[in-house]
């Protein structure tokens, strides 16, 4: 091949129409509410808002576990790639207030060959305690304790409870629960029977799922 056409080849190369980018990149850093103190250890979640992938792309809307990292020492976490599009975000660490309590939801739109930059606030959580017993006042373990809130109204104006799925556990061995990581606020504790005894006989439980209403304030 003569020098005129290995220049040409070379060109031809050079010239050729690179793959448009389908990622971009999320980073930012996680504080307590209030101060500069670094949450080290929490785990963030991005969830989508629908579709994602670029403009002109066709969209993943197929099953995705939701992409998702741990903060370090100093507070900060990084996504390098992630697709085009909307997400919520959620923070969540024992002991602190989940974003995805907040009534103000914290949101980022993921542009395709760029990086976003995130500055997330958690707020210290409140924690609720308490006993289930029997009814002739023997304590009951193995009971699933929940913290349900108010979900926003319905067209329709039903009333609907969601849980908080970071303040949820069973009670121990003398029956105590303890939740923890609430924001302020009003919610209702659920209490729910469990299925069978773990040693095979008959299951001991409560009746009926027990519902208690108390309210938390900052």
């Amino acid at each position: 091949m003569g020098m005129a056409g290995a220049l040409a080849l070379t060109l031809m190369f050079s010239q050729a129409p690179q793959a448009p980018a389908t990622t971009g990149a999320v980073s930012g850093r996680v504080t307590i509410e209030g101060s500069n103190t670094p949450v080290a250890g929490a785990r963030i979640v991005l969830f989508p808002n629908g579709p994602i992938g670029q403009r002109g792309s066709a969209p993943r809307i197929g099953p995705m576990r939701p992409p998702e990292t741990v903060t370090g020492q100093d507070g900060r976490f990084a996504f390098p790639r992630i697709f085009a599009g909307s997400y919520r975000v959620d923070a969540q660490k024992t002991g602190l207030v989940s974003l995805g309590q907040s009534d103000q939801r914290t949101t980022v739109d993921v542009v395709a060959g760029r990086t976003s930059e995130l500055t997330l606030q958690m707020q210290k959580g409140a924690v609720i305690t308490g006993r289930i017993v029997d009814p002739s006042g023997e304590p009951m373990p193995d009971v699933r304790v929940v913290a349900l809130r108010h979900a926003p109204a319905t067209a329709g104006g039903a009333v609907r409870l969601f849980p908080v799925m970071s303040s949820s556990g069973p009670t121990n061995d003398i029956g105590e629960y303890r939740l923890s990581g609430l924001g302020a606020g009003e919610y209702y504790i659920a209490a729910t029977p469990h299925g069978a005894s773990p040693f095979g006989g008959p299951a001991v439980g409560i009746s009926t799922p027990t519902t208690a209403r108390t309210t938390l304030r900052s």
